[in-house]
């Protein structure tokens, strides 16, 4: 009898135990932190919503069932990196989907001639928002006009206009409005699908769209003061929701920090050039394109040819470089340790043969987006930190973000 389903696996309660679903546990809890407060008591902020865990175990026996394949099969599983949702009997269990995150193989009995009799695998799954993809290869620019390339205007010290040659943006107040409506749209344009499934993400979107038609339709007040309200306002959303709708509060988060630091009126300084949001999200966009040795996009890619068209796309002003030409590249910081990368670095490596050489894009926690001639296309490679063979090939990281700060 089938008790629980998850992906291409099915668990049983069979009194022969070929498969049993046992030792279930689930898990969540807030990312909190304990704080001082000078003068008073202290106290604990909370940083972040965290998503649910589960465990089970699986109690495998030779008499029934090949004890090596099994584990070899849910390790191909983990490597896949593919969420699916979770059944207990016919009911689904949460309303996200769970991503195998680790397989522990304990108690194993090994019989005559090196064969294992009987183990145990413990099974450890997080829940995950896998979002859909974009039905087109866009991202938004730094006032939302969702161009993935567009063109941004700046003054150069010659007081003349050019595209994507300085770090200095002016802005009107209408265009300061418009582009925060845009940044609030985008938010609920990516959050819709939450939108059936419990209605404090339903009310949580509508409360936005009422903040996106009041930014751009409100004539008094200048945009330091709507960029108060936007902020104060979004601040006690993300207090409100924080339980009720934590898949939200991310990007809730981040449409508060971008909306508090960026779009600012003529006149002042404000830095609205690339930013390493969207050449992360622009990169990811990519996946599964294929690998042609020398492409350099929008279809098809090298590694060098990938980065160079993110970078582009996302208005980086920069020449093509050759993976090796990364690596010697002086004008952009040289990180010398993988535990010193941050998102958005690009990544070095020596290549398996002289004079060759390998490039990609940082995405953080020891993870990199490239385009792999071995696996012919854009992937993430994982465990770049524990991995034999890209510790032995890493030459460098190059940060070209400090300047656009």
């Amino acid at each position: 009898m089938s008790v629980a389903s998850w992906g291409p696996k099915k668990f049983t309660a069979s009194s022969k135990k070929i498969y049993t679903f046992d030792g279930f546990t689930n898990s969540a809890g807030l990312n909190l932190e304990s704080q001082e407060n000078e003068g008073g008591k202290a106290f604990t902020a909370i940083r972040g919503i965290n998503t649910e865990k589960l465990g089970f175990s699986l109690m495998l026996n030779r008499a029934y069932v090949n004890i090596e394949s099994e584990i070899k099969s849910w390790k191909s599983l983990m490597a896949a990196k593919k969420p699916y949702p979770l059944f207990i009997g016919k009911k689904r269990f949460g309303t996200l989907t769970w991503l195998l995150a680790s397989v522990d193989v304990n108690e194993v009995r090994i019989g005559p001639h090196g064969v294992m009799i009987s183990a145990v695998i413990e099974l450890g799954f997080e829940e995950i928002n896998k979002l859909k993809p974009p039905t087109k290869n866009t991202v938004a620019d730094s006032t939302g006009s969702g161009s993935a390339a567009a063109t941004r205007t700046t003054v150069n010290s010659s007081g003349a206009t050019s595209a994507g040659e300085s770090k200095t943006t002016t802005i009107t107040e209408t265009a300061a409005k418009k582009g925060a409506a845009d940044a609030i749209k985008a938010v609920i344009k990516k959050n819709t699908y939450l939108e059936s499934q419990a209605g404090s993400y339903k009310t949580a979107q509508n409360k936005l769209r009422e903040l996106a038609a009041w930014t751009v339709t409100i004539k008094s007040g200048t945009w330091a003061n709507v960029k108060a309200t936007l902020t104060s306002t979004l601040t006690k959303m993300i207090a409100q929701y924080l339980l009720v709708a934590p898949v939200m509060i991310p990007d809730l988060q981040d449409l508060r920090d971008k909306i508090k630091a960026g779009y600012a009126p003529s006149g002042s300084t404000n830095s609205l050039g690339p930013n390493i949001s969207d050449l992360l999200t622009l990169a990811r966009q990519q996946l599964g394109k294929r690998y042609i040795l020398g492409a350099k996009g929008p279809n098809t890619f090298d590694c060098s040819g990938f980065v160079y068209w993110c970078l582009k796309s996302i208005g980086v002003n920069l020449s093509y470089m050759t993976a090796a030409t990364w690596a010697r590249a002086k004008d952009y910081t040289k990180v010398t340790t993988m535990n010193a990368l941050q998102a958005g670095d690009i990544v070095c490596f020596e290549g398996s043969a002289p004079g060759k050489g390998h490039v990609g894009i940082y995405l953080g926690n020891g993870t990199m987006i490239d385009a792999s001639s071995s696996e012919g296309k854009v992937r993430i490679s994982s465990q770049l930190r524990s991995s034999s063979y890209w510790v032995s090939h890493f030459i460098c990281g190059r940060r070209w973000f400090p300047l656009w700060n």
